[in-house]
């Protein structure tokens, strides 16, 4: 109940607000993606979450750090073989 009391309270503060920059400033702070939002999707196609989608992030700086990278000749030789074994 304290909930729905407290989305009414907000509602009324937001409705007799008439500065137009501090409505965009709460509408920017309403759009951003919470933590369990879909905000991406991986390759396969599975949904990741902000969380998710930040650790793979986090994963592929740590490659780039630690060397684990493929040359364009290698990407290229790796699709190839892919490629022929989807034949």
């Amino acid at each position: 109940m304290h909930d729905d009391k407290l989305k009414i309270s907000l509602a009324r503060k937001i409705l007799s607000i008439s500065d137009s920059a501090l409505l965009e400033k709460i509408s920017a702070l309403l759009d951003q993606p919470q933590e369990s939002d879909t905000v991406a999707y991986s390759s396969s196609g599975a949904p990741l979450t902000l969380e998710a989608y930040n650790d793979m992030l986090a994963a592929a700086e740590k490659d780039l750090d630690e060397g684990r990278t493929l040359s364009t000749t290698e990407v290229r030789d790796n699709l190839k073989k892919w490629q022929e074994s989807k034949k």
